[in-house]
Parts: C-alpha cells; sequence; structure tokens
C-alpha cells in the first residue's frame, strides 16, 4: 500500500512537469543521429521512490574496521567512530567493485596477484581499465551501526564520504525490511568515472533490518536505494517513460505507457542490454547506457515516429519484442527462441549425457538455472529443483544448471550429497557456449517450452512447481 500511494504521488508529479515546457524539456534530453542504423539517446532525471522491479534490497556481510586483511585492506579507515554502541558492526557497501579493486591496486594496497586473482574471479575484462580510474573516487558507502542505550538499533552513515563520522548524526534503523520509505533515504555523496571524467552523485540510501532474521541482537543491515531515473518521450504521438533503477541493474530499462501510477511490473518485462522491445509495431535495441546510467540508448531502423506533441490517451503499447513478427528471432526474453546452450555435463550423476546442448532437448520443457557457488539464495533452491526433477518424467521434462565456480569444493559436496542430480555445465570452460545470455545476477533462470521458446523468467520454489504441474499432465 505504501508503494502504490507513494508512486501516484511519484508520477502524478511527473505528469505536472512534463505538461508544462514539455517541448523544450524534450529537445534537451533527445539526440538523434542519422546512421543506417539510428541511435537515439535520452537523458534521465532521477526521483525519490519506488521503481519497476518493487521494493529490493541487498544484504552484505560485516567487517572488521580495523583488519588488514584481504579486501578489507581497501575500506576506508573511518574517524570519529561512535563510542557506547553495543555490538557494533562496520559495513562497506561497494558500488563498483571493479573500480574498487583497481584503484587499491593502483595506490599499492593490494598486490598484483591480489588484484589478477579478483579479476579473473570476477571475470572482469582487464581492457576495461581504460574506463576507471587510477586515482581513489569515493565509490562505495561506509555505515557503522550497534544498540544505543535505549536499546534501539541505531547506525551511522558516512554521507560525504570524507572518512570522518564526527561530522555524521546517528540516525534510527528501519525496523521492518519489507518497507521502504523514499522520505527517510540518506543522500550519500558517491562518485563515478565517464570518460576519463570523475563525476559526483548523491545517492538516496536506506538502512533497514528485520529483527525476526537478526536472531536476538545479532545485527544483519539491508541496503535499499529507494529512487529511479526516468524521461518521458513521445512516439507516435503517445507518451510514455523510460526508466531506470540506481542499484537493481544499470543494464535493465523498463518502457511503460504514460500512466498516473503503477506499483511494480510483470515480471519478465525489464529490457536487458542488447535486447528488443516493441514500442507499437516498430522494433527497437536497447543498446547502451552511460553517465552512470544517466543515458540510454536505443537503436533502430526508423526513428520518425518520435515527437514532441503527444495526445491524451495512450492506445501504443511498449513491451518486449514478441516473437510472433519474427518466428526465427532468438533471444533471452521470454517469448523469443532460447539462444542454444552447449557445453560438457560435469555432473557424474547425471552419467547418460556427456557433451549437454540445449538443441537435443526439443519436445521436453527445459529449466534453465544460471546459479554460482558463491550465491546462497541459489543453493537454497536446490531441494525445490530436486524435487520437481525427480516429479517429472525425463521423456518431458529437464533441468540445465549452468554454474559459476568460484569454489569448486562446493559443486563436490553438492553432488556428493546428490543435491544437485541434473547435467551441469560451467560458465567459461573449453567447450561451454551461452551466447545470447547476459546473466549479471544469481539465480536466473529460464523456463523453455518443447518449441524451444522462453515462456517465463526466474521461477522458484512453489511457482515452478505450480508452472511445471499446469504444464505436464503426470
Amino acid at each position: 500500500m505504501l508503494k502504490q500511494t507513494l508512486l501516484t504521488l511519484i508520477c502524478a508529479s511527473i505528469l505536472t512537469l512534463s505538461a508544462s515546457g514539455q517541448s523544450a524539456d524534450y529537445q534537451k534530453n533527445i539526440v538523434t543521429k542519422n546512421t543506417p542504423k539510428a541511435t537515439i539517446t535520452f537523458s534521465l532525471q532521477k526521483i525519490a521512490g519506488i521503481g519497476p522491479s518493487g521494493s529490493t534490497s541487498f544484504g552484505i556481510g560485516t567487517f572488521d574496521a580495523y583488519s588488514n586483511e584481504g579486501q578489507y585492506k581497501g575500506y576506508p579507515k573511518i574517524k570519529n567512530r561512535p563510542t557506547g554502541l553495543r555490538n557494533a558492526v562496520s559495513y562497506y557497501y561497494r558500488l563498483n567493485e571493479y573500480q574498487f579493486y583497481y584503484q587499491n591496486y593502483c595506490e599499492g594496497i593490494f598486490s598484483k596477484e591480489f588484484f589478477m586473482e579478483n579479476a579473473a574471479t570476477q571475470r572482469w575484462n582487464l581492457a576495461d581499465t581504460i574506463k576507471l580510474s587510477r586515482k581513489p573516487i569515493k565509490c562505495g558507502i561506509s555505515v557503522m551501526a550497534g544498540y544505543n542505550a535505549a536499546n534501539d538499533l541505531v547506525c551511522i552513515i558516512d554521507v560525504d564520504n570524507n572518512g570522518d563520522f564526527g561530522d555524521d548524526v546517528l540516525r534510527p534503523v528501519t525496523m521492518n525490511s519489507f518497507m521502504v520509505d523514499p522520505e527517510v533515504a540518506v543522500p550519500v555523496y558517491t562518485e563515478y568515472v565517464e570518460e576519463k571524467v570523475i563525476k559526483n552523485e548523491k545517492l538516496r540510501v536506506l538502512l533497514k533490518s528485520d529483527k525476526r532474521r537478526s536472531d536476538g541482537e545479532k545485527i544483519e543491515l539491508m541496503f535499499s536505494f529507494p529512487e529511479f531515473r526516468y524521461v518521458k518521450f513521445n512516439y507516435q504521438g503517445q507518451p510514455f517513460f523510460i526508466i531506470t533503477e540506481t542499484e537493481v541493474s544499470k543494464s535493465t530499462i523498463w518502457i511503460m505507457p504514460d500512466v498516473p501510477n503503477f506499483t511494480s511490473a510483470p515480471n519478465g518485462r525489464g529490457i536487458k542490454l542488447d535486447q528488443l522491445v516493441s514500442i507499437g509495431d516498430t522494433d527497437f535495441r536497447f543498446s547502451g547506457y552511460a553517465d552512470n546510467g544517466n543515458k540510454i540508448t536505443l537503436t533502430g531502423d526508423d526513428l520518425s515516429g518520435f515527437s514532441t506533441s503527444a495526445t491524451a490517451n495512450s492506445k501504443i503499447a511498449a513491451k518486449p519484442h514478441s516473437s510472433t513478427k519474427n518466428k526465427n528471432i532468438f533471444s533471452s526474453q521470454a517469448g523469443f527462441l532460447a539462444p542454444h546452450i552447449k557445453g560438457v555435463n560435469i555432473n557424474p550423476l547425471a552419467k547418460d549425457i556427456a557433451m549437454l546442448s540445449t538443441a537435443d532437448l526439443k519436445g521436453k520443457y527445459v529449466f534453465v538455472d544460471f546459479w554460482s557457488t558463491s550465491c546462497a539464495p541459489c543453493i537454497a533452491e536446490f531441494p525445490n529443483l530436486k524435487a520437481a526433477y525427480e516429479r517429472f518424467d525425463r521423456s518431458k521434462f529437464e533441468i540445465v544448471g549452468v554454474l559459476d565456480e568460484r569454489d569448486e569444493s562446493i559443486t563436490k559436496r553438492l553432488i556428493n550429497n546428490r543435491s544437485m542430480i541434473w547435467p551441469t555445465i560451467k560458465t567459461n570452460t573449453k567447450g561451454t557456449d551461452i551466447t545470447g545470455y547476459s546473466v549479471n545476477s544469481y539465480p536466473t533462470s529460464y523456463l523453455i517450452d518443447p518449441a524451444g521458446k522462453i515462456i517465463a523468467l526466474d521461477l522458484r520454489g512453489e511457482d515452478l512447481m505450480n508452472k511445471l504441474s499446469a504444464l505436464i499432465k503426470l
């Protein structure tokens, strides 16, 4: 209810702003280039509120503020830490992992071996260091939390990122991890690099906790970023929004009709980088983002439908491109043919399969599970996957695991305990081909129908079992 009320007010204010002087704003926010594949770039503005993916929070681990080991050596040593807090813990939320490791390597804090080890683990492209700053920038958020004399959970945030809590204040921690109130979020000064220029931006940050998950006095904080970026544009005389979110993913956008309010977009409606979106009967590709996600570029054959005039009611739908227009298009979007996956099966429990290819699985429902040994929610889902795998016949249903292996011992344990009994391939391994899937978070999953078309994304737990039960007759 809170989310819907906030968004009604937010979007109403956007509409009011757009109605006055919209033509001038439009000219500022859109740049076109007349090329064989024309591009159009939108400049977005930020607003407090909950975006299309709904209320989202991120959990990270605490650290010893005085530790001189591993990644902790690169964390800021904050002066004037508040005293008198019971069970005090420290957090450092890294906004840009690559920049964090690179700048500490350039400063001599991290060794070359440590930097290269993490670059290999994170699959970073070393050529991209040209886009980073050798000079340290403020690419993280420092927080300390604890219980005060009144036994209230409080926190202090280095809001100006100056390495000193002395000019900051203790704030109450929101004690409900399912609620996000943008009005109590704190603007925190951060920096990023764009075309070798260091720029700054304030991010709204909200610290939350849930006593039910905190196990008495144990402190567990969740970071939330209740803001999103948007721009209003017109296509074929009808108004739309492009929306992105601060920390969910800069490589995902939503294109939505100009409506007075929304709660959250349906699952699968986000458009990832290089994917297609249909606006009316015209297809465009989300081809790039820049300036820390503040600029979004679409590519298409014809940009003539974009204009500065709009009618009152939008009848043109903006939605992920539908494969009904071209049944031969492969894309990792719902409604498209699923790009083929192939590789060497590393799971001896699925001994009947050596080389795995989803192209050979037509005629079956196939659940493709992208997971990582560093992802606890991925592994927590395995009992549900195992239950589905044992319930449905192999002639009708198959699971394909795509493993990002950071810890080989975890993979062996899952196999030895028979927690993972379906065929699995490893990413970044000779013979593996997952071209067409831009997976940047785990778990990510795709349900493919017998014709090879993606029909659902990110099904988990009972949702997966209910979907399969409705599709597959026992």
